[in-house]
C-alpha cells in the first residue's frame, strides 16, 4: 500500500478518485470485499473475474494519461502498460539487475528510441544464492556489459565536497549536530556548502566542538587533505 505522500501518483488510487471512469464501479467492489472479509465465499469467482478485467481496462487507460511511468522491471511486463507510448526506458541501480530482470522492459518496449542503465557495479552486485548460477554468469549485470562504454557522473547533490574523511559529532545525551563527509574525490557537490543541522542544546563544550568542525570543513574545502 502506498503511503499518504505518493497516493497522489499512486496508479491504485488514481483509478478510485471520483472523476475517473470507471471509479464508481471499482469502489463498488471494494465496498462489497471489505464487507466479506470475513466471509471471502460469498464472492463469486465470476466476481473476481470481472473485478480483475475492470481494474487492467481502467490501469490501461489511466497511463494513457502520462509521460512517465514508474515500476519495477518485472513491472514493465505488465498488461496494464500496453496503452503507454514508452520512447526512453530508464533503469536505476541497474548494476543489481541480473541481466534478465534488465532485459524485460528492453523486450517489453521495442519501440524505445533510448535506453538509460544507471547504477555502480563497483558498489553493489546482483544477488544470486545459487552458486551453478553464478558460475554460469548471472551475477554479471547488463550494465557491468557496457561498464567500459559507461559514462562517469561528475555532479552530485547528496553529499558535501570532501577530500577524504567523514566526521560525525555525536553527545552524550542527545545527537546535537551531525555532518558526514563523504569521500568522493571525483564528484563535484551541486548543492557547494549548504549543509542543514539541527541540534537541542547547546552547552560551551558543545559549540567549542562544533566549531572545531566547521573549521575543518573549512579546512577541506580551501583542499587541506586529511587522512581517513
Amino acid at each position: 500500500m502506498a503511503s499518504e505522500r505518493l497516493k497522489d501518483i499512486s496508479l491504485h488510487f488514481l483509478i478510485r478518485q471520483p472523476n475517473k471512469p470507471y471509479s464508481g464501479k471499482i469502489r463498488q467492489f471494494d465496498q462489497q470485499f471489505v464487507e466479506n472479509l470475513k466471509t471471502p465465499e460469498n464472492v463469486t469467482d465470476d466476481q473476481l473475474e470481472e473485478y480483475r478485467k475492470l481494474i487492467l481496462k481502467a490501469s490501461i487507460e489511466e497511463l494513457k494519461n502520462y509521460d512517465v511511468v514508474l515500476c519495477t522491471s518485472s513491472g514493465s511486463s505488465s498488461k496494464r502498460m500496453r496503452g503507454t507510448n514508452i520512447a526512453q526506458i530508464i533503469i536505476d541501480e541497474c548494476a543489481m539487475c541480473m541481466e534478465p530482470e534488465a532485459l524485460i522492459p528492453l523486450v517489453a518496449f521495442k519501440s524505445a528510441e533510448q535506453v538509460v542503465l544507471i547504477g555502480d557495479h563497483k558498489q553493489l552486485q546482483p544477488i544470486v544464492i545459487n552458486r551453478h548460477a553464478k558460475n554460469l554468469g548471472l551475477q554479471i549485470s547488463l550494465f557491468e556489459r557496457y561498464a567500459k562504454k559507461a559514462l562517469m557522473l561528475d555532479l552530485q547533490y547528496r553529499m558535501v565536497w570532501c577530500s577524504w574523511c567523514s566526521l560525525v559529532a555525536v553527545h552524550e545525551n542527545a545527537v546535537i549536530v551531525t555532518i558526514v563527509l563523504a569521500h568522493c574525490r571525483r564528484m563535484v557537490c551541486g548543492l557547494r556548502r549548504h549543509i542543514v543541522y539541527w541540534f537541542l542544546s547547546v552547552t560551551p563544550r558543545m559549540k567549542s566542538e562544533i566549531d572545531e568542525i566547521w573549521q575543518q570543513i573549512s579546512r577541506l574545502q580551501n583542499g587541506t587533505k586529511f587522512g581517513r
